[in-house]
């Protein structure tokens, strides 16, 4: 009898070490071990959602980067201290992807494989968004990409969203603008020669040209590329008076400056949503004038207000271009995820269901290949500044 009672006091102890063990790890936060896409395995907190997220936070893009990152830090710091999803916190981690395909597919890959998020915001570009969707599809990993506006993303799979409106619609919009109301019948164009500028300069091409325009030269650059200097002198070699331009900050800066240089006198049009961006006035300076822009319409809604104020008040200056996308997209997320009971799995099939959702980027409601349709801005720089024309819904 004593040795039963012996060894019932030493179980109840050891029952009561093992339960206290067991709290503690659940209120520090439980670990528990999950396979990635290759097999191996990987601890993931059930205290917590990880969500990747790949941004240009290096190179030429970095601004836009910068933006991405504060704002979406803005958005977990307003969903994580009222319960975050059911709960469960939102962890952001965070990868370069400086509108590079091979090193967005190698971030892509850490984020899934080693950081186990089976969400992601971003990529920026779209050769980057391309370059990642078959993994992202195949290991069924949704993205929201943002200023991914290649037409070729509509289609490049299930789990593929963005917040941004294709390159095809902004085409047809400037292209509209340019022979309708500016009444410019002749154009000559200089564009990237990546996804996004060789479909951007195609589509403007097509829909210029059927509206009953003439493109007398297109003249594509390398990306990465700082001399302009050659491309300019074919475009000058030609009569012209307007020249259409679809390039990124620092190209378009380049280009505006070298074309003073040159004594190149023309009205330019920019079809990339790039003149917000400070590189372009510090390289290109007072030849920015006049210059005639399309960008996606700013939003006139609480949320961007809200956005905005919180934002300048966090940061110490005002959010730049596709901050407010980024915001979004992890607002979108916390919304979908939600509705799942934090279940990042079903997300996808949730963000299918998203319409009319206010976000600071304006109304999104994703269609049934994860595009999104919005409102374009064209606008005109005068006197330094950028002034809108008119918002084309």
């Amino acid at each position: 009898m004593h040795g039963e009672g012996v060894y019932g006091e030493l179980m109840k102890r050891l029952v009561g070490a093992v339960i206290v063990i067991i709290l503690a790890v659940i209120l520090s936060g439980v670990f528990f071990i999950t396979p990635n896409i290759n097999g191996a395995f990987t601890q993931q907190s059930l205290g917590e959602i990880t969500i990747g997220v790949l941004a240009p936070l290096t190179g030429d893009l970095a601004n836009y980067g910068e933006g991405e990152k504060n704002a979406l830090l803005l958005a977990a710091d307003e969903i994580n201290p009222i319960g975050g999803i059911n709960g469960k916190k939102i962890k952001l981690v965070f990868e370069d992807s400086p509108c590079n395909p091979t090193e967005a597919l190698t971030a892509a890959t850490k984020l899934i494989e080693i950081n186990n998020a089976k969400l992601i915001v971003g990529p920026m570009c779209s050769g980057e968004l391309l370059a990642i969707a078959p993994i992202l599809n195949q290991n069924k990993i949704t993205a929201i990409g943002l200023g991914a506006t290649s037409p070729s993303i509509t289609n490049a799979g299930d789990y593929v969203f963005r917040d941004s409106p294709s390159d095809d619609l902004r085409a047809k919009v400037f292209a509209e603008y340019i022979y309708n109301e500016k009444k410019v019948t002749e154009l000559q164009t200089i564009y990237e020669n990546d996804d996004a500028g060789a479909a951007f300069n195609k589509y403007f091409v097509e829909y210029y040209t059927g509206l009953g325009g003439k493109v007398t030269k297109e003249e594509a650059y390398e990306k990465g590329s700082t001399d302009f200097r050659s491309v300019l002198t074919k475009i000058n070699s030609t009569p012209h008076e307007n020249i259409a331009v679809f390039s990124f900050p620092s190209e378009t800066g380049e280009i505006l400056k070298q074309s003073k240089e040159l004594g190149i006198n023309t009205n330019f049009f920019e079809g990339f949503e790039v003149m917000s961006d400070p590189q372009v006035k510090q390289i290109a300076g007072n030849t920015t004038e006049g210059v005639v822009y399309i960008q996606s319409a700013q939003a006139n809604n609480e949320a961007a207000t809200n956005f905005k104020k919180n934002y300048l008040a966090r940061f110490g200056k005002d959010a730049p271009y596709y901050s407010a996308e980024a915001y979004d997209a992890l607002k979108i997320y916390a919304e979908a995820l939600k509705r799942t009971n934090g279940n990042a799995n079903k997300v996808k099939d949730e963000l299918y269901k998203i319409k009319n959702f206010e976000g600071a980027s304006g109304t999104i409601t994703f269609d049934e290949q994860g595009d999104v349709i919005k409102p374009f801005e064209i606008g005109q720089v005068v006197n330094g500044g950028l002034v809108t024309i008119k918002v084309v819904e």
